[in-house]
C-alpha cells in the first residue's frame, strides 16, 4: 500500500490518498505519519481516501486490529471528524465493519463516503 498525505488549508484537514491493496501494516504506517503531522495543525480533521485501494484481502481480524490501532488518533482528532472514502461496494461494506468497531473506541466522529467530494462537504460543515 502506498499513500501520500497533504494538508488542505481551506478545509483545515489532512487528506490522504492511498493506492494498492490496503494492508494492516500500511494503515499503521500511515497513522504514524499522520499523527506526526498533527503537531503543526492541531485543529485539523482528516479525510482518508481509500477509493483506489481495495480492502478485499483484509480479514475480519485485520479490520479489528486496524480499529484498535485507530485509537491512536483519539488525542489528535478528539471531537473532530474522520471521513473515509471507498468507491467499491465490497470495500465500502468492509469499511462499515471497521467503522462499527472503531466508533466504540474513539472520541472522533466517523463517516464513510463513496466520493471524495461528499467527504469534503461533510468535513466542511460546522457541527450543530
Amino acid at each position: 500500500m502506498q499513500y501520500n498525505i497533504d494538508f488542505d488549508s481551506k478545509l483545515n484537514s489532512f487528506i490522504s490518498e492511498s493506492s494498492g491493496p490496503l494492508t494492516r501494516d500500511g494503515i499503521s504506517t500511515l497513522l504514524d505519519d499522520l499523527i506526526e503531522r498533527f503537531a503543526a495543525h492541531e485543529s485539523a480533521s482528516y479525510i482518508a481516501n481509500h477509493g483506489n485501494s481495495p480492502a478485499k484481502d483484509l480479514s475480519a481480524d485485520d479490520i479489528w486490529k486496524i480499529a484498535e490501532d485507530c485509537k491512536r488518533l483519539s488525542p489528535v482528532l478528539e471531537d473532530k471528524k474522520l471521513a473515509v472514502v471507498f468507491y467499491e461496494d465490497l470495500d465500502y461494506g468492509l469499511g462499515r465493519m471497521w467503522q462499527s468497531f472503531t466508533e466504540t473506541k474513539t472520541s472522533y466522529k466517523i463517516e464513510l463516503f463513496r466520493s471524495l467530494e461528499d467527504a469534503k462537504v461533510w468535513i466542511s460543515k460546522a457541527e450543530d
